[in-house]
């Protein structure tokens, strides 16, 4: 499983109680790969990394306090460098 596919998963309301943040969050995510408002570095990385990667990607945000997906890109571009690192 990729970090797409772990995303989509947990941005599927259905089927879990995971929480309205998390769901938003990780919608946001994709959200924001897919609608280009991350550059192409980060969008590759997000891309190509696993399902672990996706997962602390996704808690890095929650914890951070990002609680909407409009906050997702601003966030993902700010911290850019630790994101990379996640993905990597």
């Amino acid at each position: 499983m990729t970090a797409i596919e772990f995303l989509q998963a947990a941005a599927d309301p259905k089927g879990h109680s995971a929480g309205r943040t998390r769901v938003v969050v990780a919608y946001g995510i994709l959200w924001a790969e897919a609608s280009a408002r991350i550059d192409g570095t980060l969008a590759v990385a997000l891309q190509r990394a696993s399902a672990e990667a996706g997962q602390a990607l996704l808690s890095m945000a929650l914890e951070a306090g990002v609680q909407t997906a409009g906050e997702v890109p601003r966030w993902l571009r700010r911290h850019r460098e630790a994101v990379l690192r996640i993905l990597a």
